[in-house]
């Protein structure tokens, strides 16, 4: 895709029409190009990297201009922490320019000691620690023992209809993210991301599961549901019905065994 704009909000909201009251599917992260496709008042229509479209306000954009054109031509870094601060300056209690979480995506263009000095998207700088800022090019690959680890991470984490953050996520914006860590970008929905990867099984043999499997489930043959499967029976996702993600089974004589997933598995596929 064109990248005419980088998100340049921590998070940015994207809608399914342009309109504050319209849906909220999905979020976009600091840093992150997008291509626009369409004005309307103070709204843009928006292609993302994940394939999706929709609508985001304009002052969470920046267009890409002299002052951060650095993200055009530069290897990025992406961040790895649930939650930090850029600062101002690179030392304990400066002031804080923005939140950043998890897969924010930056340019580092200095340091000092244990800090690293990052290009945000709207030209200015800030501090993060160095210890979080991992090069685009060298994520760590998708190991089953590695996805399982991550979403271990993010266990009591809140869920929220259309959150990809490391603040708020729902099932796939859990799987997406946790993918997008390890260099790995997934489509936005649980539908599109059942096409994707090597079909596993089809009959719930959990026997079959290695961690960072991901089982997708269905209403009437309708997928509509994707959990990280943390080998064997066991496996994390995030749900409406628990209010964040949490660790739960497909086997029926565990204590976390959820029995309405289980009558609703459909398959599982692989990527790792």
């Amino acid at each position: 895709m064109r990248t005419d704009a980088l998100i340049k909000a921590a998070i940015a909201n994207i809608r399914v029409e342009p309109d504050q009251r319209s849906e909220l599917f999905s979020q976009a992260l600091l840093g992150h190009p997008v291509e626009i496709l369409e004005e309307r008042g103070s709204w843009r229509h928006c292609s993302f990297d994940d394939g999706s479209l929709g609508w985001i306000q304009q002052g969470s954009l920046a267009l890409i201009f002299s002052g951060n054109e650095l993200y055009m031509t530069e290897e990025t870094v992406i961040t790895r922490t649930l939650i930090s601060r850029c600062q101002a300056q690179p030392m304990p209690g400066s002031e804080t320019l923005m939140i950043i979480t998890d897969g924010s995506r930056l340019i580092k263009t200095g340091g000092a000691g244990k800090w690293a000095e990052v290009l945000l998207p709207d030209g200015s700088k800030g501090w993060l620690s160095a210890r979080i800022c991992l090069r685009a090019g060298k994520l760590p690959p998708p190991e089953p023992a590695k996805i399982k680890s991550l979403a271990e991470e993010y266990l009591g984490l809140p869920y929220a209809w259309g959150g990809t953050s490391s603040l708020a996520v729902d099932c796939s914006g859990l799987v997406q993210l946790i993918y997008r860590l390890h260099g790995v970008v997934l489509p936005r929905n649980s539908f599109q991301q059942a096409d994707v990867g090597k079909l596993i099984d089809a009959s719930g043999n959990s026997n079959d599961f290695q961690p960072g499997d991901r089982l997708f489930f269905a209403e009437k043959e309708n997928i509509d549901h994707v959990a990280l499967s943390a080998g064997g029976a066991e496996f994390i996702h995030s749900s409406m019905s628990n209010g964040c993600v949490k660790r739960e089974s497909l086997d029926h004589e565990s204590q976390l065994y959820n029995d309405r997933l289980a009558a609703m598995f459909h398959h599982a596929r692989r990527i790792i």
